[in-house]
């Protein structure tokens, strides 16, 4: 990190509160993965979909983002989009590999 990066803040109850998230999301997700490679009787995708509905994995994740942002609200890019939108416009988002079946 270069000393003359611009430095944002956060709550520290907030940080933790994410970090808790994120840690209950990544360690999980092992664990469910693990648990599919030794018990050929356990659907990934099933136990995957039923975790993240179970833990309203989206809606806290949605949370989360909503903190992280803020502090970047009202920062704009130099053709006058917002920065974050702009930012967030480039990753590699899944996308369906196959038509769906009729």
């Amino acid at each position: 990190m270069s000393e003359n990066e611009p430095m944002v803040t956060y709550k520290k109850n907030d940080i933790i509160d994410i970090l808790k998230e994120i840690n209950l999301l990544v360690v999980s997700m092992n664990d469910i993965g693990m648990a599919s490679i030794d018990d050929a009787n356990i659907n990934l995708a099933e136990e995957l979909l039923k975790f993240l509905q179970e833990n309203d994995i989206l809606e806290k994740l949605s949370e989360a983002r909503m903190i992280l942002s803020e502090p970047f609200e009202n920062e704009k890019t130099e053709d006058g989009n917002e920065f974050l939108e702009s930012v967030m416009s480039n990753l590699n988002y899944w996308k369906r590999k196959y038509k769906a079946k009729e």
